[in-house]
């Protein structure tokens, strides 16, 4: 084990750590962001700083692209149009997104640059879309070919626009996700016009399958290369929240029933999970999964944001820290709030508890890597 990779155990290790103490003891703050006076908000990602993205829509009714940094909330720019959202933010703080232009209101893919829009452009076509970004500044997202012919998965890089291209036979595939490699994954239609889970890797396209069903659907990936998504099951009409790990698929469950319907979102380098579950009826969760235990996030909303009709409908987004970003809706009143869920300071037996299980790991992995050196 080289420093890198035992500096990346150590932390790795510190964030499962902290998570599951953290759960057991209910140590989680819930916080409303702001919507600029807006009467609907949702957040789409959030970087290890803290930093969060999504969009808000205004007592105009315009939908506007906004930066929650944390005590501030800023309106972002767009290319000219009325419309556009943020999706992702890097730890430098520059976002991806989607921006109407002022010429002919096509969407385009943006990037956000010290707050600052610039147009990513397409691949001939009139419109495209920025999904994702990693810390070099690539964007993942799709793109339309000219004459609206098809849709393919694209990643912007250094002022070039790369086509990544689709499952054998496939016309259309979408980039939801992009890792610190440079690795993306999404969707591709296959030859029967079905969308599989792919993974692009090294200029190889991969299908990852799905439960047994027909279909599936990546929407993140963490720099392990490991992806989450959904996929539909063998024998029944549903679909799983999946991860996807070195060639083996997992089935993450759901809520209640096992024919309830669930979805990840996003997993961050502790290979923590987040997404979303039914409970049964229009009723959905936002749902933690820990590799062991799977947790009901909406059990952390206070009595009092219960009791108004707040309902944690789904986690969008987990940093390498664990802070969570998420979406609330109000049945009563029909409003939807993005909301933060960050983890508190462990209590003293739990932070004991994780120092001595870190030394234990420490000690183990330099062991090995002493142990391999004299070999």
């Amino acid at each position: 084990m080289n420093t890198s990779s035992y500096k990346a155990a150590l932390i790795s290790a510190a964030s499962l750590l902290c998570s599951a103490s953290a759960m057991a003891a209910g140590n989680y703050a819930v916080s409303f962001l702001d919507t600029l006076g807006g009467s609907r908000s949702a957040v789409t990602g959030i970087n290890n700083l803290g930093q969060a993205v999504g969009w808000i829509i205004t007592s105009g009714g315009e939908q506007h692209a906004v930066l929650w940094d944390l005590t501030t909330t800023s309106d972002l720019g767009t290319l000219g149009g009325s419309s556009r959202r943020a999706t992702a933010i890097n730890d430098l703080g520059q976002v991806s997104g989607i921006s109407d232009t002022s010429i002919d209101q096509h969407s385009h893919a943006v990037l956000w640059n010290n707050k600052q829009p610039s147009d990513l452009g397409t691949i001939g076509g009139a419109k495209s879309e920025g999904l994702a970004i990693n810390n070099a500044g690539q964007v993942a997202g799709g793109a339309y070919t000219a004459n609206f012919e098809a849709y393919h998965a694209v990643v912007w890089s250094q002022g070039a626009v790369i086509d990544l291209g689709t499952l054998p036979g496939g016309g259309v595939s979408e980039a939801r996700a992009i890792n610190a490699s440079g690795q993306a994954a999404g969707y591709s239609y296959t030859a029967d016009g079905i969308g599989h889970a792919t993974l692009w890797r090294d200029s190889t396209v991969i299908d990852l399958g799905t439960l047994g069903g027909q279909q599936s659907y990546a929407y993140g990936i963490n720099d392990a290369g490991q992806v989450v998504g959904w996929a539909e099951m063998s024998g029944t009409p549903g679909l799983h929240a999946t991860l996807w790990d070195n060639g083996k698929i997992k089935d993450l469950g759901a809520l209640g029933a096992s024919e309830n319907t669930s979805w990840a979102s996003a997993i961050n380098n502790a290979g923590i999970i987040v997404g979303g579950s039914q409970l049964g009826g229009l009723s959905h969760h936002a749902v933690l999964w820990d590799g062991a235990t799977m947790f009901d996030l909406n059990t952390l909303l206070d009595a009092g944001s219960q009791a108004e009709g707040w309902e944690i409908q789904g986690a969008s987004d987990i940093n390498d820290a664990g802070v969570i970003v998420a979406n609330a809706f109000n049945a009563r009143t029909l409003q939807s709030r993005g909301v933060l869920i960050t983890p508190s300071v462990p209590e003293p037996g739990a932070l004991f508890l994780m120092f001595f299980g870190l030394t234990v790991l420490g000690c183990s992995a330099k062991f090995r890597c002493f142990g391999r050196s004299k070999a």
